[in-house]
């Protein structure tokens, strides 16, 4: 809507003020919506390394019972299973 020059300077104040609070209203908006989904991504990352460290457990495990593996390479896989878990844990 356009005002006209004899419009009293009290409705351009307020119309001014308006638009300033509504545009930092959406901007207000915007940045806590982005928040929101850092978090959820943030959350998410969580989740899945901790579902990663629960599904190599146990697919180390079916290995271990079902592979045709010998007892050295076992060992060694059990050892490197122990690493991966920490370095996944230390970065999650």
């Amino acid at each position: 809507m356009f005002y006209s020059q004899t419009s009293d300077t009290g409705s351009f104040i307020r119309r001014t003020i308006e638009i300033v609070v509504w545009n930092n209203v959406e901007s207000f908006k915007f940045y806590l919506f982005m928040i929101f989904l850092f978090f959820v991504c943030f959350i998410g990352i969580i989740i899945l390394a901790y579902s990663w460290n629960k599904l190599s457990s146990f697919l180390f495990l079916i290995y271990f019972k079902f592979g045709k593996a010998g007892s050295g390479e076992t060992g060694l896989l059990f050892l490197y299973s122990i690493k991966f878990k920490h370095l996944l844990w230390e970065f999650a």
